[in-house]
Parts: C-alpha cells; sequence; structure tokens
C-alpha cells in the first residue's frame, strides 16, 4: 500500500508506517526475551531448543524480529500460543487484560519441545 501514498503528506504517511514497523520490532524482540525468561530459559537453553546458533537468537531478543518459520516452536516451548507471541494479546482471553500464564517450567517445556515438527 505504500506504493499509493501520495500527495503533501505522503512523506508521513510513509514515516508512520515506519514507526509502527519499528515500535512492533521491539515489542516483539522485548516480548521474547520476558517469554523466555519467565520461562526460566537461558539464551543459550532456548537457542539449542530452537536448533539455532545463541548469537542468533541473542539477535532476536535485542534487534531482529524472530522469523515466522521459528515462532510456533518458540510458542510452543514457552507455552504461548502464536497470536500472543506476536501481539502480545491471546485469542483465548477470557476477560479484558487477562494474559494467560506459561504452561510449565522449563524441564517439562524442554522435553515437550523434542515433540515439535
Amino acid at each position: 500500500m505504500l506504493g499509493r501514498v501520495r500527495g503533501a503528506d505522503s512523506g508521513q504517511n510513509v514515516r508512520m508506517v515506519w514507526e509502527n514497523a519499528a515500535a512492533f520490532n521491539k515489542a516483539l524482540c522485548d516480548r521474547v526475551r520476558h517469554l523466555r525468561e519467565t520461562g526460566g530459559w537461558t539464551q543459550e537453553q532456548m537457542a539449542e531448543a530452537l536448533d539455532i546458533p545463541a548469537e542468533r537468537y541473542r539477535k532476536y531478543e535485542r534487534r531482529s524480529p524472530m522469523p515466522a518459520y521459528l515462532v510456533q516452536r518458540f510458542a510452543s516451548i514457552v507455552g504461548r500460543d502464536i497470536e500472543f507471541v506476536l501481539t502480545g494479546k491471546s485469542k483465548n482471553r477470557r476477560k479484558r487484560g487477562h494474559q494467560e500464564q506459561p504452561q510449565g517450567n522449563r524441564s517439562e517445556l524442554s522435553q515437550r519441545q523434542h515433540h515439535l515438527p
């Protein structure tokens, strides 16, 4: 849709899109870190569970959003649905503002991750 932005305020619209994308990326990186820490995982343990190098995983918490192919596995490991990982909101919320708690501890989840696709 950026190609359709025209007129005097097109620069403002493009800037808003970039600011929104940057805010989303930062929130996602922060959420990934928080979910890992809440589950009691180290960065190295999570990288191993995701079968990626630790340095690559660290960048998903610092600056780069986790790629789509890892989000489902990460969500399963931390006991959250994909929607929560991406937005901070669970599709199964019962009341406004409620956030479901992670299911299981790190050792239980570590055993589960071996059964993921």
